[in-house]
């Protein structure tokens, strides 16, 4: 019996989803590969309506980052921004720190680590 999608996807990243923290693994075109249970809940998606869609129909286009995952995939340097503020589907904006560090593992290119500024937005 075939494995459903959403299980071969967390498989290689399995230790990922038992961080507090919110995390995203994107591919070389920047299509979501892979959410943990963290980002789900920050962001009030499941990682089945995003896989393999761009990250830009999560986050929108936030100041600042599109040039810095593009930096990040062309030099395979880490990129911390803070205070990005990011504006998913009809919700209210959230303020953010990104971490992005350049990896391989699995079909991902990049690692990204979201950590709210305000507590009380999620």
């Amino acid at each position: 019996m075939p494995t459903p999608p959403s299980h071969t996807a967390a498989a290689p990243f399995a230790g990922l989803e038992l961080l507090s923290s919110a995390v995203i693994l994107v591919d070389g075109q920047l299509a979501i590969r892979y959410i943990n249970p963290g980002a789900e809940n920050l962001f009030a998606i499941s990682q089945r309506k995003l896989l393999g869609q761009p990250l830009e129909r999560l986050l929108g286009k936030p100041a600042g980052l599109s040039a810095a995952l593009e930096n990040a995939l062309r030099t395979n340097w880490s990129y911390t921004g803070q205070d990005l503020t990011v504006t998913c589907r009809e919700a209210s904006p959230i303020r953010l720190d990104c971490t992005v560090t350049p990896i391989e593992a699995a079909g991902a290119r990049l690692l990204l680590e979201f950590r709210p500024i305000d507590a009380q937005l999620r």
